[in-house]
């Protein structure tokens, strides 16, 4: 059993590194990305495991893009706690398939495993 690796991690940065596979993906899909994180914001965790979650959640934000797709991607402090804020501007999820979600094999695309989310909600 491997130990949980955890360090500082600045999520200015750790944004900045996915940054250069979201937003081409982004545009390839006709959309964009708006990122505003403050460059001073820091919590301990796993750097890998963080992006991984970001960039399964961002792509399927962005393979579920419509005319015009944006994601704005926000972070801040509350209560001691940095969240991250993604939204999009989507069609959204029926309420019985979000329920759904993160459960092994269940997606909404016609080529999805749902193992991305899967692996996320861990």
């Amino acid at each position: 059993m491997q130990l949980e690796e955890f360090t500082e991690l600045n999520i200015s940065k750790e944004l900045k590194q996915i940054e250069g596979i979201i937003v081409p993906l982004a545009t390839s899909y006709g959309g964009m990305v708006y990122i505003n994180v403050p460059s001073d914001l820091y919590m301990r965790g796993n750097s890998s495991k963080l992006k991984q979650a970001l960039i399964n959640i961002l792509k399927n934000s962005i393979e579920a893009f419509e005319k015009d797709g944006q994601i704005h991607i926000r972070a801040y402090k509350e209560n001691g706690e940095v969240v991250i804020h993604i939204k999009d501007n989507g069609v959204g999820i029926e309420p019985a398939q979000l329920a759904k979600l993160g459960e092994p094999y269940f997606s909404t695309k016609t080529k999805g495993t749902g193992l991305g989310l899967m692996v996320t909600f861990r």
